[in-house]
């Protein structure tokens, strides 16, 4: 009786001790999170506890961002944050003040309207509640909240709850263009630009809005991109779907927007929504997280508005407008690279400008003139103190001089960074771009990786000296091996040649596509008049950046196949048009000689192989021209007729767009496949290959087991093959070589540890002398005992605290037992697999149809809940799944959850 109860005490300990480890790690869960969402990270993925690392980037934010001190306009220096605050407030109730220049508008009225009717009413259509959603999930969950104090994710997640009022709230302003009271209440945070800003312009001003106003404003911003590259010029590169877009302070007169709407004709009620967010808006400054102040401004755009950006760039196209009719009229001259190309007279981004003009006089005061007057009416002022003037070779030095004193400014351009890129290529392209690497160099060597191990490495794959870390700068591996596929023996890095090309290709792709975009037009002029940019020549002493273009070119060519329209813009003999892959010539296809008379001109076009209607194809033609594979080719494809006109394809994506990821794929498996011979693995270690990166574990254990199969771990063997150590011998047992089997398998220490695990123990007995037959066996465990509990997840962990254990052992002196190394494996296990288990998934938003014909719906005001079960017998994992539906079958809700255990 005493030994049962002894039994029974012993028995509840364990449970009270297991159940109190998990409540220990749902709190070092919980408190991670709360790092994580502090730390304000949103690159980080899946690994293994960081709350550490995200405790180091908040403090390290913190330390950056926090305001001591600040100087006000008279040179004094303020340290109360009473102080602070209040220099903060008058400073931006001076840049948010309109200014009365005494310049009508009605002077720039010449600029005919382009938005259409059409566009107008798509603009003003009714909202729906699936737009609703779709912006409130497009908004980031884990950003600062606005001063409601509600964050993207509280919205996300109660969808279901609050998603008839945020729809009704959304739909009121479109109806009535009234914002709700304390709606567009806005906090400013101050990020510093440069280390120890002390200046109010040293700062830069962050908007944070409240989410339900952010919602209003995505599905406006949403609505407005699809028709922003109807009413935006060409020369600008910032803020339209195609083209880059960046983020900046923006300060704008109101009315100048307002004016600017109505020039390029957006309807009165678009206006009326618009300039309701702009002008409803209430700041308070935050001083190191406390709000100050009260600001009602008059002018001014917000960053962190999802509209301010759109708007910006609208109110620029003023500015280009004018920049237009000067030049159109003749009073400015614009750049030209070449014979025919078009004169540029501007190129802008966002805020950035490129002005080019000629060195005369009469031309840069009209600039100046253009300049002065836009500023004036739209509240924008050049920076003079980051603005600077690049001469060509021919401007005498005091013709340099002049041209500098009239624009005010000092700097000469030419040797800096514009937009991350140097302002001009010349000379040692090595040298040029070395910052790149030395930035590089400064990201890896800084202070955060000492805490990503590496599984976090694979993401920051661009320097092996980070992957080989742990072994002092070793490197056991080559890098050009580490760049093969995961399923080939490496690593999956990207191989920086062929990624290179495939970004390069999609500016030649751009060309190809958007032939009357301007760089097209302009390339063409200097290096393709008489053809196209897949088939241009290099050319003559051509600029690099036309070099590095054309370096892809091969690239696209094996991918880009021309699809007949008419036929009529097609060479027959010397375009990539048929039906395989990689895209080649018909030429290439064993080209018939023709028994017949017929003309085998090169310039042949494909619509000569059409019969009359534009559609059909010549068969009687065909036959006589080609051999039968190629007519097999040819009658595959269907043409599109008379009225239309032949395009590109790209051959490698669903779409038919060119995209980066295909482009490097057709680059490292086809192209470069052509040129280098493919190594032949052995066929088991392929499939142990592909197993590791199946693992069901935490991700430092994938990289591990890849470095156990290339025997790329430091053990005493591999260490004193390289000349590093005098000894070979294990550590532990002293009887043989330490090599990577030997610790994790045959070593005595080891054997132990799988003799005492719950691991079935090979068929023989005793694991053997090959790693990969040992790996192997532990490894397909589940599909040896398919009926049986065979602890595959448990795996991996043994042999990741084998290794641990050695090392600890051999610096710390520490020596764990067979019996606490299972254990400890355990709990890792069950730890990692804890916080990884798979949740209730939801749908966040109703559907609109059912998925059965044979469903009865339930009566008027029930929910009728169904669902169904399943499980694997071999692994005794399961899963359900339900849906809830109304009496009209529409989905209020769906879920899904993994089981595991079930029997």
């Amino acid at each position: 009786m005493t030994t049962q109860l002894s039994n029974t005490e012993e028995w509840y300990k364990k449970e009270e001790l297991e159940n109190l480890r998990q409540e220990l790690n749902e709190e070092y869960h919980n408190e991670e999170v709360y790092w994580l969402l502090q730390s304000r990270l949103t690159w980080l993925r899946a690994g293994d506890k960081n709350t550490k690392f995200f405790h180091a980037v908040t403090k390290n934010r913190r330390a950056h961002n926090t305001i001591h001190s600040l100087i006000d306009d008279e040179g004094k220096e303020w340290y109360a944050e009473k102080d602070l605050g209040a220099i903060a407030e008058q400073y931006f109730k001076l840049l948010f003040t309109s200014e009365d220049v005494g310049i009508e508008f009605e002077d720039w009225n010449d600029i005919p309207p382009v938005v259409t009717a059409a566009q107008n009413e798509k603009l003003l259509e009714p909202v729906t509640m699936e737009e609703v959603r779709k912006a409130v999930f497009d908004i980031n969950p884990q950003k600062c909240p606005g001063p409601d104090g509600m964050n993207g994710m509280f919205f996300q997640q109660f969808w279901e709850t609050s998603a008839e009022d945020i729809t009704r709230m959304v739909d009121n302003f479109f109806k009535s263009g009234k914002m709700e009271d304390g709606l567009n209440c806005t906090n400013i945070c101050l990020i510093p630009k440069i280390p120890g800003a002390k200046r109010m312009s040293e700062f830069r001003p962050i908007s944070l809005c409240n989410v339900a106003f952010k919602v209003i404003s995505k599905l406006l911003a949403k609505r407005l991109k699809k028709i922003m590259s109807s009413v935006i010029s060409e020369t600008q590169a910032a803020f339209v779907e195609g083209r880059l877009i960046s983020d900046n302070i923006l300060v704008v007169e109101w009315r100048f927007l307002d004016k600017t709407m109505a020039t390029l004709g957006f309807a009165e009620g678009w206006r009326k929504l618009i300039m309701s967010c702009v002008s409803s808006v209430q700041y308070q400054v935050l001083i190191n997280g406390t709000p100050y102040g009260h600001i009602e401004p008059t002018r001014g755009l917000r960053q962190g508005d999802p509209l301010s950006p759109y708007l910006f760039v609208m109110c620029t196209e003023m500015l280009v407008q004018r920049l237009k009719k000067a030049e159109n009229e003749g009073q400015i001259s614009g750049l030209q690279v070449a014979r025919g190309a078009p004169p540029v007279s501007h190129l802008l981004f966002a805020d950035d400008s490129m002005l080019y003009c000629k060195g005369d006089s009469v031309e840069l005061d009209r600039m100046i003139q253009v300049l002065h007057q836009y500023s004036l009416l739209s509240g924008q002022q050049i920076n003079y103190q980051k603005s600077s003037v690049y001469f060509g070779k021919r401007i005498p030095q005091e013709k340099r001089q002049e041209i500098m004193a009239k624009l005010k400014i000092d700097k000469l351009g030419g040797d800096g960074i514009y937009l991350g890129l140097p302002e001009a290529f010349g000379g040692s392209k090595v040298s040029v771009l070395q910052y790149l690497k030395e930035n590089l160099n400064k990201k890896m060597q800084g202070w955060q990786m000492k805490f990503l191990s590496p599984g976090g490495g694979v993401i920051m794959s661009l320097m092996s000296e980070f992957w080989w870390k742990e072994t002092r700068g070793m490197h056991w591996t080559s890098w050009e091996a580490m760049c093969k596929p995961k399923e080939c023996g490496g690593l999956g890095f990207k191989d920086l040649e062929a990624f290179n090309l495939a970004l390069l290709g999609k500016q030649l792709w751009r060309m190809i596509i958007n032939k009357n975009s301007l760089l097209a037009r302009i390339y063409k002029s200097r290096y393709f008049k008489n053809t196209d940019p897949l088939n241009a020549k290099l050319g003559s002493r051509p600029l690099y950046a036309w070099r590095s273009i054309h370096a892809a070119q091969k690239l696209i060519q094996a991918g880009a196949r021309v699809i007949i329209g008419n036929g009529k813009g097609t060479k027959l003999w010397q375009e990539r048009w048929l039906n395989r892959k990689p895209a080649s010539k018909v030429q290439s296809m064993k080209r018939q000689q023709s028994p017949t008379s017929v003309c085998l001109a090169d310039d042949m076009k494909v619509s000569e192989l059409l019969q009359s209607n534009g559609r059909d194809w010549n068969t009687e033609l065909i036959e006589e021209l080609f051999s039968e594979e190629v007519r097999d080719k040819i009658y595959d494809i269907t043409p599109a007729g008379k009225e239309s006109d032949d395009s590109y394809a790209w051959d490698y994506t669903k779409t038919g767009h060119y995209t980066v990821k295909s482009g490097y794929w057709v680059q490292v498996n086809i192209i470069n496949a052509r040129q280098e011979t493919q190594e032949i693995l052995q066929p088991g270690l392929d499939v142990l290959y592909q197993m590791i990166w199946k693992l069901e574990t935490s991700p430092k254990i994938h990289p591990f087991l890849w470095r156990c199969l290339k025997n790329s771990l430091p053990v005493a063997g591999n260490m004193y093959s390289r000349h590093i150590s005098k000894d070979s011998r294990c550590i532990r047992c002293g009887q043989e070589d330490e090599t990577v089997n030997h610790l994790l398998f045959t070593c005595p220490y080891a054997r132990l540890i799988w003799a005492m695990s719950p691991i079935h123990a090979p068929p023989q007995g005793t694991y053997s002398n090959s790693l990969y037959t040992n790996l192997h066996w532990v490894l397909n465990l589940k599909k040896e005992y398919p009926n049986e509990e065979v602890y595959e997840l448990l795996v991996p962990w043994l042999l990741w605290r084998i290794r641990k254990n050695r090392n600890e052992y051999l610096f710390r002196g520490k020596d764990y037992s067979a019996h606490d190394t299972i254990q400890k494996a355990k709990e890792d296990e069950a730890e990692w697999r804890g916080r990884n288990e798979a949740e209730v998934v939801e749908v966040k938003h109703p559907l609109t149809k059912t998925a059965g014909a044979r469903w009865k719906p339930p009566p008027n005001q029930w929910l009728m809940c169904n669902s169904d079960g399943a499980w694997r017998k071999e692994s005794r994992d399961g899963g359900v799944g339900w849906v809830l539906r109304n009496n009209q079958g529409l989905l209020s809700w769906i879920g899904a959850k993994k089981v595991r255990g079930m029997n």
